[in-house]
């Protein structure tokens, strides 16, 4: 028989995320931070992944799992009677704080920024400190409508469970949500590297030209960037990926990132840009 491995497969977990309503089902939690156990049976006893015999919990009510405290008849109750409904407004943060932070916003670079654009009024990420001088994330996003559907204040985040996805790990460095009716994904996540493995990541991106550009003004040890990736449709069509950024059915007037204008009333089907470094704020679309 196959060895079965300890990586649990990406489509079991979001079956168990969505399951709970991406929180933890025990009684008055709700938190978003999910990992997952393995409970009828238990891994020790039949290596499986079987989403039936799984349950999604935070990482407190999983070691409390782990050491006897449920039932599985009780655990089988939170699977179908989670805490949160499909409803509810799911809260949750980032932990990661730190005095110096490049934002890697689909290919494009920003250090030193305390607001980045996407085009005119219209605020994509915005900075505010902490009393010891942490950079705090401020972010609203929009379906296409114009509604918000997710906000972060501070690294604080909020985000209705209605949504068709939506992943926040326990190490509380990345928040991602998804919505193919909506046509809309979106992940934001901290990362921290060494010089050298900012390098070698980032040299399979960008020109190299570039990465000794952005690391002159780097910190020469715990790199931290901050990725923004996803698709959205407000303002316009945007799709954040790794090394650019694509746009689709723009409407002028406008200049991008400085270099190109659009007339008004003009209007372009398809346009990229990439690698670009801002020191200070940014617009991409202006």
């Amino acid at each position: 028989m196959k060895e079965v491995s300890r990586n649990i497969p990406a489509e079991v977990k979001r079956i168990l995320r969505k399951e709970v309503n991406y929180g933890c089902p025990i009684e008055s939690c709700g938190s978003p931070f999910l990992s997952y156990h393995h409970f009828n049976p238990p891994w020790h006893i039949e290596n499986h992944h079987n989403p039936e015999g799984m349950i999604a919990l935070c990482l407190h009510h999983h070691k409390a799992a782990d050491n006897g405290a449920y039932t599985n008849t009780q655990l089988e109750e939170c699977k179908k009677k989670p805490f949160l409904s499909g409803n509810d407004m799911l809260l949750g943060e980032i932990a990661l704080k730190r005095e110096n932070i490049l934002f890697d916003v689909g290919g494009n670079y920003y250090l030193g920024a305390s607001e980045i654009h996407l085009r005119k009024n219209e605020k994509l990420i915005w900075l505010e400190f902490d009393e010891k001088g942490h950079i705090m994330i401020n972010l609203e996003i929009k379906d296409k409508g114009g509604e918000p559907i997710f906000s972060m204040i501070n690294n604080d985040w909020i985000i209705s469970t209605s949504l068709k996805d939506i992943e926040s790990p326990p190490a509380m460095k990345m928040v991602k949500f998804s919505d193919n009716e909506k046509n809309i994904r979106l992940s934001i996540e901290y990362k921290i590297y060494s010089l050298e493995s900012f390098i070698r990541e980032y040299q399979t991106i960008i020109d190299i030209r570039r990465i000794y550009e952005i690391v002159q003004s780097l910190p020469k040890n715990d790199i931290v960037i901050c990725k923004v990736r996803g698709l959205l449709q407000y303002p316009f069509h945007i799709h954040f990926k790794d090394g650019q950024t694509n746009f689709r059915n723009l409407k002028g007037p406008f200049t991008i990132n400085g270099i190109f204008k659009l007339a008004e009333d003009a209007t372009m089907e398809y346009f990229e840009i990439k690698d670009a470094f801002t020191i200070g704020d940014g617009t991409l679309i202006k």
